[in-house]
């Protein structure tokens, strides 16, 4: 069961490269700017087809705790823990912001200066805004 799910296309958003920021990784392409992905990455990802279970499956060791570089501005990262909690609780001082994906039309993302407002839930991507470079550490 599982892993049967497919895409076609991946891309990340890369905040120290201003002049081409978006890294995408097409299967089959020769141009793909986006090599390698970890779990501190937040994805965009186009699914062509579901699954039987709707999974896409990752494969990986379980981190103890993930480091994640904020560079002053909006990144594009995951949220690599066990367990949700609300982003006033995990993300560092330096974070202003957050938004997420709103999956309906017209699928704006939602906005938020109050940080406990926003579930972060493990495994989804965030747009996390930071007033200075800061390491955001999460525990798994």
């Amino acid at each position: 069961m599982g892993g049967d799910t497919t895409w076609s296309v991946v891309k990340w958003f890369d905040t120290l490269s201003p002049n081409d920021p978006w890294k995408t990784y097409r299967i089959g392409a020769s141009t793909n700017d986006l090599v390698s992905i970890d779990n501190s990455m937040g994805l965009w990802v186009y699914i062509t087809a579901l699954g039987s279970d709707s999974l896409l499956t990752v494969q990986g060791t379980v981190p103890v705790t993930t480091d994640i570089n904020l560079y002053t501005g909006w990144n594009l990262v995951s949220f690599p823990a066990s367990a949700s909690t609300t982003a006033d609780l995990t993300l560092p001082g330096a974070a202003d912001l957050v938004a997420n994906y709103n999956g309906a039309s017209p699928y704006l993302m939602d906005q938020y200066s109050n940080l406990a407002l926003v579930t972060m839930n493990p495994g989804e991507g965030y747009w996390v805004h930071v007033t200075s470079d800061t390491v955001w550490t999460v525990t798994y």
